[in-house]
């Protein structure tokens, strides 16, 4: 099965927690994501920081054509399905 090519992306956000501040640190991460994001016309269009342990979260937000998604619901035998987590964590929630 071939997948069709991912959605556009247009925007991401960026969640980050550093243990301290650190300039020069800050510097060599930003700018070569401000690059990236630049080359593929995506916008940081939100995001937080605060203290703590090193913690990046990036969410990236695309659209994709009406009744061209991909869903869970439309796994077949033999297609790649990859998961994070455990299986069944919300239900048991």
């Amino acid at each position: 099965m071939t997948l069709p090519l991912w959605a556009p992306v247009r925007a991401f956000t960026l969640a980050l927690t550093l243990p301290e501040s650190d300039p020069e640190w800050l510097a060599a991460f930003a700018e070569p994501l401000a690059q990236m994001a630049q080359r593929h016309g995506v916008r940081l269009v939100g995001g937080d920081t605060t203290k703590g342990p090193l913690t990046l979260t990036v969410q990236v937000h695309g659209w994709v054509e009406y009744g061209r998604g991909l869903r869970r619901d439309g796994a077949r035998p033999g297609d790649a399905v990859y998961v994070t987590g455990t299986l069944g964590d919300p239900r048991g929630a």
